[in-house]
């Protein structure tokens, strides 16, 4: 922990390392980084031009692809690409010990909250699941579109966690048929069948 202005630490106050928490935070695709320089193009760049106003001299926290942060000092900003000199590396940190995977029924609204929601405390992917009483159908152009959306909805979301990469969704899934060891109750939800007699449990009188 960082001490009181003149105690221990108090020098590492104001290093890059140690301010992430207000640092924005951009995931970098494959070839973006190169040796000692970054670049951020698209929306990510468009962002810190008009929405955060940035200017050269500030710094940005990049993730690549390959799992590390690195500090950026802007050099270059525009509307569509910004570049920047790295200062820093290190392993990217913000994910969870472990990996949740969650399957999420189909709302006829409310999906982008829950999408958002689900990215911001560390689910590791989410799945769309068309359940049989879902009221939304969306057709499949329709469907794509609503990926995309959720998908920029969870990258932005995890940027902003301090995550160490978006969470991805998948398209919406038909709920998958019960495995072995499983039948189908009348409400049709998937019901345990009673164990074998090989297990050594015994049969009900």
């Amino acid at each position: 922990q960082l001490g009181p202005v003149g105690g221990p630490g108090a020098q590492f106050a104001h290093h890059p390392v140690f301010t992430l928490s207000t640092v924005p935070r951009f995931f970098l695709p494959t070839g973006a980084l190169d040796g000692g320089s970054a670049v951020i193009e698209g929306a990510d760049a468009a962002h810190l031009a008009r929405s955060l106003r940035a200017r050269p001299g500030e710094r940005v926290t990049v993730v690549d692809a390959g799992g590390v942060e690195h500090g950026l000092v802007l050099e270059e900003i525009g509307p569509t690409l910004a570049r920047g000199r790295v200062e820093w590396s290190r392993p990217a940190t913000g994910e969870p010990a472990a990996r949740v995977h969650v399957l999420q029924a189909l709302p006829a609204e409310g999906m982008d909250a829950a999408v958002e929601a689900l990215a911001e405390v560390g689910a590791a992917e989410v799945w769309p699941v068309l359940t049989r009483r879902a009221v939304a159908r969306p057709d499949p152009v329709r469907a794509a579109r609503r990926v995309e959306r959720w998908a920029a909805i969870a990258r932005e979301a995890a940027a902003l966690a301090g995550r160490a990469g978006p969470m991805p969704v998948h398209p919406p899934q038909p709920p998958s048929p019960p495995g072995p060891g499983c039948s189908r109750a009348r409400s049709g939800r998937p019901r345990r069948s009673p164990p074998s007699a090989t297990t050594g449990a015994r049969s009900p009188s």
